[in-house]
């Protein structure tokens, strides 16, 4: 009785486990969702491979709602590419321009904690497959336009976010936001 008792308790674990693999995957094909209301930042990103956001998080959660693509370079994902909000064009890009990137603008809360994942694209060489990605938390003042960069260069993650402001009229000046890495909010989402 108690090898089934312990049996039925395993096999519900790794059916809660599998949970977090059912979001994680359902996360490609969702996109985010902008907030309707309140205190909004607007945030440009720009990226080789794709990039999900999870708002009003310091951790990566997929569970949470109006999380999902912001972008996406390869077809056959979510993807919100080329969306314009008419934003300042940044002083300096991150990204090379020799680099074949997808950019899209969006409202994000603003004051609260955002969390950005990156998956490169990767690449083969020398027979090996490089492929990179980070989870980065970042809190963005309101009222205020950012450009968030991410490029897998010399098989390394590279993740800048920049808070763009308008000098004068034609002149905008970026100054580098920091970033701190985002965990798994759930363990249990490894499995």
């Amino acid at each position: 009785m108690r090898f089934l008792q312990a049996s039925a308790v395993a096999v519900g674990a790794v059916l809660l486990a599998g949970c977090g693999n059912i979001q994680t995957v359902k996360s490609f094909s969702t996109t985010y969702k902008e907030p309707d209301g309140g205190e909004r930042a607007r945030v440009r990103v720009v990226s080789d491979g794709m990039v999900r956001a999870v708002p009003r998080s310091s951790c990566v959660d997929w569970r949470l709602p109006d999380a999902g693509v912001m972008v996406a370079s390869l077809k056959g994902f979510a993807d919100q590419n080329d969306r314009s909000l008419g934003m300042p064009d940044a002083p300096l890009h991150v990204v090379p321009k020799e680099i074949p990137t997808v950019v899209a603008e969006f409202y994000v809360p603003a004051n609260q904690p955002l969390t950005l994942v990156y998956l490169s694209n990767g690449h083969i060489s020398g027979g090996k497959r490089y492929q990179c990605s980070v989870n980065k938390t970042v809190t963005l003042q309101a009222n205020t336009d950012y450009e968030a960069s991410f490029i897998n260069s010399q098989n390394k993650c590279l993740s800048v976010v920049t808070r763009l402001t308008q000098q004068a009229p034609a002149k905008v000046s970026d100054v580098m936001v920091p970033l701190t890495e985002a965990p798994l909010c759930r363990k249990s989402d490894l499995l």
